[in-house]
């Protein structure tokens, strides 16, 4: 189960490396292009929410793989994984200082895209 996490976490890095590509070029083919731009910072913005939704979709296999491992070293003498996110979990600390999940970080990319495509599609 620790495996196939780790493999999904790999997935999930090379569908950021796509997504990254594909708005990079359109948002240099909007630079580039001369006159109507609309239909490209439309696909921008379909391709923005599909990302953001495949990342959400990516979070939520990822926890549930966590719950799993969870439950199976509730019945271990070690549980690493458990111990590592309680560790992590500090809620009395200052905001800069709490471990923030990279999924949340991610997710902030696409919206960040899908922005600058509204902000094009505007002017």
């Amino acid at each position: 189960m620790a495996e196939m996490s780790d493999r999904l976490s790999a997935r999930r890095g090379l569908a950021n490396s796509f997504f990254l590509s594909v708005q990079s070029a359109l948002v240099a083919t909007v630079a580039l292009a001369d006159g109507r731009t609309w239909p490209i910072g439309v696909a921008g913005i379909i391709v923005a929410l599909a990302w953001f939704r495949l990342l959400r979709s990516y979070k939520t296999l990822n926890a549930a793989k966590f719950t799993v491992i969870h439950n199976i070293e509730g019945k271990l003498p070690a549980q690493p994984f458990k111990d590592e996110w309680d560790i992590l979990d500090q809620p009395g600390q200052p905001a800069w200082k709490r471990y923030t999940a990279l999924s949340t970080v991610e997710q902030i990319v696409p919206l960040v895209f899908a922005g600058l495509h509204a902000l094009l599609l505007a002017t």
